[in-house]
């Protein structure tokens, strides 16, 4: 018969190494969900920056149609630094975007351009409106290539430049949010993985040990304390088929304990 104590330490180990089998692939699932948690958040603050740096070049290109519309009507100098000041704002904001989204620096650099021409423009305008007269000015300023052309072409290129950086912001949250599902489940269902292997395994090993018992052990454990206190009149109840347990060998050695002591009692009535 199995010893009991090596079939328990069997069954232990295999418990313990398929635990940290399992626990390593959950580490493993933690430090890559953490990994790209981080990489997704990197992502997120790359956009917001973006954002951030679009909104700065729309205030700046609507300040530089304002104080090129001031200085056309006014001639004040001041007004054209101010619009200088804005071109130059938003100039810096265009260069942090390429620096940011790379990916759109062919984009971009078209736009300094049309930021530039968008000045130049307005230059030409106030000359127009200063000097010749306002004829002149309004032609500029309504003709083709002219003042609010190059300033509704600059504003729809911001916008499309917005709206790609939202959608972006848009696909990176929900790649994060199912990125978070997908580990969650495989968590789950890890954790589920070990709970039935260990219970599965630990099933088998009392089945295992029942079995070499013969049957529970508190009653393993009462024959064995009527046979050592002499008690061998007691049934001891075995499986059918049980020819191997502990059960079935103390009810063999109960019968040759029993045969022994009546052979014992007849040699003594004979004498």
């Amino acid at each position: 018969m199995n010893i009991l104590p090596q079939q328990i330490a069997l069954a232990s180990r295999r418990v313990i190494w398929i635990n940290a089998i399992l626990l390593s692939l959950m580490l493993l699932v933690a430090l890559g969900l953490t990994w790209s948690m981080k990489s997704h958040q990197n992502e997120a603050m790359l956009y917001d920056d973006a954002s951030s740096q679009v909104a700065q070049a729309r205030y700046s290109t609507v300040q530089i149609q304002q104080y090129m519309t001031d200085y056309s009507l006014t001639g004040d100098p001041a007004s054209l630094n101010e619009a200088r000041s804005a071109r130059d704002a938003t100039l810096t904001a265009l260069t942090e975007l390429g620096r940011l989204r790379p990916e759109d620096s062919g984009g971009l650099t078209a736009m300094r351009a049309d930021v530039g021409e968008l000045f130049a423009v307005g230059e030409r305008m106030a000359a127009a409106y200063l000097g010749p007269g306002k004829a002149a000015g309004d032609a500029i300023m309504k003709g083709p290539k002219g003042f609010d052309e190059a300033s509704a072409k600059l504003a729809e290129e911001i916008n499309d430049l917005n709206e790609g950086i939202h959608k972006g912001q848009e696909s990176d949250a929900n790649e994060s949010a199912q990125l978070i599902s997908l580990g969650q489940v495989f968590l789950i269902g890890l954790t589920l993985a070990i709970a039935v292997i260990v219970l599965t395994l630990l099933r088998g090993m009392i089945r295992n040990i029942l079995g070499q018992l013969g049957g529970e052990p508190a009653y393993a454990s009462a024959v064995v304390q009527a046979l050592a206190a002499g008690r061998l009149d007691e049934v001891i109840e075995v499986k059918s088929g049980d020819d191997a347990s502990l059960l079935s060998n103390l009810r063999i050695l109960q019968h040759e304990l029993r045969a022994s002591a009546e052979a014992a009692v007849e040699n003594l009535r004979i004498k």
